[in-house]
């Protein structure tokens, strides 16, 4: 017999030996350890892919919408673009400065590029949801504070 890595194989002497009947049935022995081994391979190539697909990252469209949002979240937490915090760049950088910071700590990645395609949906919730610290906070409410105070 010869040995493969599933079951024991008969030799060419063997098969010899056999009736019609015996390499009629080891012949469908080795056609379905064939099948299942091909079925086991393709198991994995679709844990492969499905893997692959996991951790691709997001498309450009994607990409476009995520810098939307945030934006937009920056712009309505700044108080509006005619606000005196959107106005102060200083103030308006750091805020799209440290949504990006969390961003980036949240998702583990650099850049929205790298965004993992499942985390598309989480990333847009994460934006509308996004509140700046405290101090932050602090100082758009007394940059827009001080505008209503001067147009008093």
């Amino acid at each position: 017999m010869v040995e493969t890595t599933e079951t024991a194989l008969p030799s060419v002497q063997e098969i010899k030996d056999m009736t019609p009947e015996q390499r009629s049935v080891v012949m469908l022995q080795a056609m379905l350890q064939v099948v299942q081994m091909e079925g086991e391979r393709s198991i994995r190539t679709e844990k492969r892919v499905d893997k692959l697909e996991e951790d691709a990252p997001i498309r450009a469209y994607q990409d476009h919408l995520l810098e939307k949002a945030r934006r937009r979240r920056v712009v309505s937490l700044l108080g509006g673009k005619q606000s005196a915090a959107y106005q102060n760049h200083v103030l308006a950088r750091k805020m799209f400065r440290a949504i990006m910071v969390d961003y980036r700590n949240r998702f583990g990645v650099e850049a929205y590029q790298d965004t993992p395609r499942q985390e598309f949906r989480r990333a847009l919730k994460f934006y509308d949801a996004w509140e700046p610290d405290f101090e932050l906070h602090e100082a758009v409410t007394a940059e827009n504070g001080a505008e209503v105070s001067a147009n008093e």
